[in-house]
């Protein structure tokens, strides 16, 4: 298990006003620890530009998740999938990601699943002006057919 504080923590910078920043890397993280970070950087950049056709890919076909934003506990790839993309078309005009940073990360692995925390400070633009905050989240991923899938997150 590697953890690194904020205090020295690299800031991942995600898609940020169209312009790509470098992803996080910590050079002493094993190649499954990287492959899982690899796996929720495309979550997070999908996820931010309404990219249902990723997060699908990125998806167990049974899942366990909870989203505050989408409101609700989804038991299956594709419910989860129809309520992001009704939230896309709802909210994607009315508010803009100005800056998002992962400044606490973990990232364990035990034989075929996996287990990132990770703690966000954003800020966004919205119809009610600017709101920011930090949130914590557990995702949870098992290797299905050689590949790591998302299958819960708190």
């Amino acid at each position: 298990m590697k953890t690194l504080e904020s205090a020295v923590a690299f800031l991942i910078s995600l898609l940020i006003a169209g312009a790509v920043v470098p992803a996080f890397a910590a050079p002493d993280w094993t190649p499954e620890q990287k492959e899982i970070i690899n796996v929720m950087d495309q979550w997070q950049k999908a996820y931010d530009n309404g990219d249902a056709d990723k997060l699908g890919q990125l998806l167990a076909n049974e899942i366990d998740f909870t989203s505050r934003s989408l409101k609700g506990t989804f038991k299956d790839r594709a419910s989860f999938l129809e309520a992001y993309k009704k939230w896309v078309a709802e909210n994607r005009a009315k508010m803009a990601l100005i800056s998002q940073y992962i400044t606490y990360l973990e990232a364990k692995v035990s034989g075929g699943e996996a287990s990132v925390t990770r703690k966000i400070d954003w800020t966004q633009k919205g119809d009610r002006g600017l709101s920011s905050g930090t949130l914590t989240k557990t995702t949870q991923l098992k290797k299905l057919n050689g590949e790591w899938k998302i299958y819960a997150e708190k």
